[in-house]
Formats: structure tokens, sequence, C-alpha cells
């Protein structure tokens, strides 16, 4: 609760957020990758604690290492150094679930781009009665956004996700989905 008693606001909810992606790293990738890193910075301009984790063989990471050699990735991080960012290895079967559960298990809110791994949808298909925030980021992958609590798309009604260009941009969009996620959380965990 807030001091007026109207419940958490913006600037006083700090959550943990899991982010799996297809690639933040690319600047090939297109839209999608420019708006996420102006929304992730503006998340963590407003307190949030979020970790991305990138497959290690993602395609785009993959063709921008051929390209450029490492030059993408040290742009990426002298432009974004606040983005904690990892690659990972998919584990194998039951393995990739107790992995993924544990990179789950303290966080608030898990955010899954379409273009994430399949394995990533599979598991959260798996997974009963979680504490977090499932967020799906529609993308040009078709994915099925049953079981998720949150789905962000520019067409959406429930939080619209666009395009940013600019950080003004980003930083209301942040500001949409942090009041989306608390409210979903809210209604997951209503001590909250």
């Amino acid at each position: 609760m807030n001091g007026n008693g109207a419940g958490p606001t913006l600037e006083s909810k700090r959550l943990r957020w899991l982010w799996l992606g297809g690639s933040i790293l690319s600047e090939r990738a297109g839209d999608l990758v420019a708006t996420n890193r102006l929304v992730i910075r503006a998340l963590i301009e407003r307190g949030q604690e979020i970790e991305y984790l990138e497959p290690a063989n993602h395609p785009a990471f993959m063709d921008g290492l051929k390209q450029s050699g490492s030059g993408f990735y040290r742009s990426f991080l002298t432009e974004f150094p606040e983005i904690r960012y990892r690659r990972y290895d998919m584990p194998r079967s039951h393995e990739r679930d107790v992995w993924l559960s544990r990179e789950a298990a303290l966080v608030d809110v898990v955010v899954v781009e379409s273009g994430a791994p399949a394995e990533v949808f599979d598991w959260l298909e798996r997974v009963d009665s979680v504490p977090f925030v499932r967020v799906l980021v529609d993308g040009p992958e078709p994915v099925d956004p049953a079981g998720f609590d949150l789905v962000l798309a520019s067409d959406s009604a429930g939080c619209r996700y666009e395009p940013v260009a600019t950080a003004v941009d980003a930083a209301d969009q942040a500001d949409r989905l942090l009041a989306a996620v608390i409210d979903a959380r809210v209604r997951l965990v209503p001590e909250v």
C-alpha cells in the first residue's frame, strides 16, 4: 500500500523480472529488439530488476558474429550497460524444466517473447501454480496466448505494446506495462 491506502504505486513497487527472448543484441532483428531495449531501460530506471536471457545459438547472434565479430556485442554492452544479459545453452529434457524453474523461482514476472525457444513455451505449459506473472510479447512468430496473464501486442486491448524510437515513448510504454503487471500480480497473489 502507498501512503494513502490506494495500493502499490509504479514508483514504490520493485519487481524482479526474467525476460526470455530471441535476441536483444542484433540490430537486424528489427523494431521489437529496439523497442525491448528501450522499454527494459525505462523499467530499470523505474527501479525494476531485469535479467534478459538469450539462447546461445540464436541465428541473429550467430549472424552478427559472422558479420562483425564481437563488435555488435561490445556495442550493445556500451549502449545498454544497465541491462543484465546472459546467453544460455538450453538443457535437455527434464534438466530443462529444473533449470528454467530455478531461473524463475525468485522472480515476480516472466516475460517471454514470441521468438523465444519452443522449449520455454513447453515448460510454461507444464508449470502449475506459479507465483509469477506470465507475460507474452507478441511478435512475428505466432504463439498461442492461452496460459499467459498478460499479452503485449500492438493491437492488444489489454496492454498495447508498439514499436518505440524515443526514450519518452519507451517511458510511456514502460509505465503502461508496469501498471498492467502490478494489476495482474495483485490478482495472482492478493497479499501483494
